[in-house]
């Protein structure tokens, strides 16, 4: 059942969506019964769509996804968000803001991003290497700093996943400080160094 004991949505019906338009409507139509699973597909899907000519261009005017920017920050707020859909959440909001179909700036945007950087803090220690990887990248294409806790939180989180990471993970991590001209702190500047040295060999360009 949903969050208030309504119909569950199958997260099949989201994921497999390939029209905008048809995915708005969903969203709309089926909020109410979100659960995180939910949330974070919905999101990353419209990342993966904003491309799309019938994109929206800006979503933000959409009532459907400002009440998904609500959900998503209420839960939040509840804790019922984990690593993997606060990364797929912020990536995919990163996504919408480079191709210019959302507003990082309009407070709404704001007010999601603020709670899901104060779960970043929460989620931080059960991330996989992939979730911190896209976390910085994400950020750097947002041009916005993470705050001190959740740089901490995030830096800790390389750190612990660094012997992990493969050559996407490193790229995008040194990709995102160059981008957000700050050095790495000496713990994770050593986790990256040494992941460069691991994975450099299979590296492509």
């Amino acid at each position: 059942m949903g969050r208030s004991g309504r119909s569950f949505v199958p997260n099949p019906l989201i994921s497999k969506e390939e029209d905008p338009e048809r995915l708005i409507r969903l969203v709309a139509d089926k909020l109410d019964n979100f659960d995180p699973i939910n949330v974070a597909t919905a999101f990353s899907k419209f990342g993966k769509l904003c491309g799309h000519r019938s994109f929206p261009r800006n979503i933000v005017a959409d009532d459907g996804f400002r009440g998904l920017l609500v959900l998503a920050r209420d839960m939040c707020a509840e804790g019922r968000l984990q690593a993997q859909a606060v990364a797929n959440i912020i990536h995919a909001v990163s996504q919408m803001s480079e191709a210019g179909k959302l507003a990082a700036a309009d407070a709404r945007v704001q007010d999601a991003l603020r709670a899901l950087e104060q779960r970043v803090v929460r989620v931080a220690p059960d991330m996989d290497p992939q979730n911190a990887a896209n976390i910085w990248w994400a950020y750097a294409k947002l041009e916005r700093m993470p705050g001190d806790l959740a740089r901490a939180a995030l830096e800790a989180a390389v750190v612990r996943v660094g012997p992990d990471m493969n050559g996407q993970d490193v790229a995008n991590s040194w990709w995102a400080y160059a981008t957000l001209e700050q050095e790495p702190g000496c713990e994770a500047r050593a986790a990256l160094e040494a992941a460069v040295a691991r994975v450099g060999p299979g590296m492509n360009a």
